[in-house]
């Protein structure tokens, strides 16, 4: 990447319906960058991912039944996404977070990550959990970084495939 690109400046802001297409095409580009074998899409497929990854899949999720997206953009280009949802009154999961390759180690997953906390004290939650493989090293150890720390272990069916999990889980207490 040109060094011009890697020194724009990254605006990070909750999703609404019009993003959906730069969405479903920032997705579908990170999951053809990763692979089935890419840390952090664990059980997933191409149909798994077709499925999700559309205009209409996404726009029927922003801002609804307990979920919030976010969208990072550099030169109007979307290069991180995050998501969460509520899982009940007191916590919320952040059940989602990619950054593009072109983007990795430009902060642009602290600044996604730091919305998603804000928003959610903010609602009201008392905790916020993240679950990733136990392999994915990277993941874990940002997380930590963030005030995470492990909860326990989970196992998550995805498609035709159970993936075992860490959960990492954070307080949201003001301050």
């Amino acid at each position: 990447m040109p060094m011009d690109e890697m020194s724009h400046p990254v605006e990070v802001a909750e999703a609404v319906t019009d993003d959906a297409p730069a969405l479903a095409d920032f997705l579908l580009r990170a999951w053809r960058a990763a692979g089935p074998d890419g840390l952090g899409f664990a059980g997933a497929t191409d149909e798994i991912i077709a499925e999700i990854a559309t205009p209409a899949s996404l726009a029927a999720r922003i801002g609804r039944d307990g979920r919030r997206m976010f969208v990072a953009r550099s030169r109007d280009r979307v290069v991180g996404f995050a998501a969460t949802r509520s899982l009940d009154t007191e916590e919320v999961e952040l059940s989602g977070i990619v950054v593009g390759p072109e983007s990795t180690g430009r902060g642009v997953g602290t600044r996604l990550i730091t919305l998603a906390l804000t928003r959610a004290r903010s609602d009201g939650y008392r905790r916020m959990i993240v679950r990733t493989e136990p392999s994915n090293g990277p993941a874990i150890g940002f997380y930590q970084g963030r005030g995470f720390r492990a909860r326990g272990s989970a196992v998550e069916r995805v498609g035709e495939t159970d993936v075992p999990l860490v959960e990492l889980v954070t307080d949201l207490a003001p301050g």
